[in-house]
């Protein structure tokens, strides 16, 4: 059976909280909101606890992150470098998730045998206090099974999980409704493996530029069109439907967002850095130079 706790997340019942908690501890499976997308939850110390995740998931042993409830948490199961250091001092709790190299208290199921783990300090009281409660790290993958969009509203999880997890913890829905954007510290350059909730500027003006694993993923279904020469009007002009021409990019993500109804998205490519156009042109259609 299922439980289902009615949670406020801007003053969740501690006594609530404490209960799930334990059930964390014990090996339980909980779904949990976060500020992004609600999570799915155990000790991820319990190799059992995992085992049995990635079966009610239905998903392959890959790496799971794990939720901790502040920095000093962070030490006692990774070993983040300097890099890890400046994004947790400038983001954490925030919408990201920091690949680093994992202590050998975690488990090797939780990191599909690799020496890295991903951490979240979420923006969001309930996680945050299940890891403190519970004094494990607890996982983070998403609840939902695998292959479906990630979860926003309890209800999504409901149709999934209802009579094969523990506990839901019922917040209402998230509220920036999209996935923690994910970077892997332990490579030069640090490497997006996702790109989410926090923008891939805001990164890049802490640590630099980074290495996007793929943008392929994120390409719309408009077309996109690169404009290294020529007149970017004019070039616009020949594509029929909604046009959006770009002549200034801070972030990709957040442009290809604004511009998710439009049938064609042209980018006036001259002026931008070599990383931003390198961007476009992985997933570009049309390219004019």
């Amino acid at each position: 059976m299922t439980k289902i706790y009615k949670v406020d997340p801007r003053n969740p019942d501690e006594s609530v909280l404490r209960e799930v908690a334990h059930m964390i501890k014990e090996g339980k499976l909980v779904a949990y909101p976060t500020e992004t997308v609600y999570g799915l939850g155990t000790n991820a110390l319990d190799e059992n606890a995992v085992k049995r995740l990635f079966e009610v998931k239905g998903r392959p042993k890959k790496p799971v992150s794990v939720v901790v409830s502040d920095l000093d948490h962070v030490e006692r199961i990774a070993e983040p470098n300097e890099t890890a250091l400046k994004l947790m001092e400038k983001f954490f709790p925030g919408p990201i998730t920091i690949i680093v190299k994992k202590k050998k208290v975690i488990p090797p199921i939780v990191t599909a045998g690799t020496d890295k783990i991903g951490i979240r300090l979420p923006d969001y009281k309930i996680p945050l206090k299940l890891a403190e409660f519970s004094g494990v790290p607890v996982t983070s993958t998403s609840a939902n099974v695998s292959g479906k969009p990630s979860p926003t509203k309890p209800e999504h999880i409901m149709v999934d999980f209802m009579g094969k997890i523990d506990a839901i913890l019922d917040a209402g829905e998230t509220p920036l409704k999209i996935e923690s954007t994910v970077i892997d510290t332990t490579t030069e350059p640090p490497r997006v493996l996702r790109v989410g909730a926090l923008p891939l500027n805001e990164i890049e003006k802490v640590v630099g530029e980074v290495e996007v694993l793929d943008y392929r993923a994120y390409k719309p279904k408009a077309k996109v069109v690169a404009v290294f020469k020529g007149d970017v009007e004019e070039v616009a002009s020949r594509f029929e439907g909604r046009v959006c021409i770009i002549k200034e990019v801070k972030d990709l993500m957040d442009v290809l967002r604004r511009c998710k109804d439009c049938d064609v998205i042209v980018f006036e490519c001259i002026d931008l850095s070599e990383a931003v156009r390198a961007r476009i042109m992985s997933i570009a259609d049309v390219i004019y130079d």
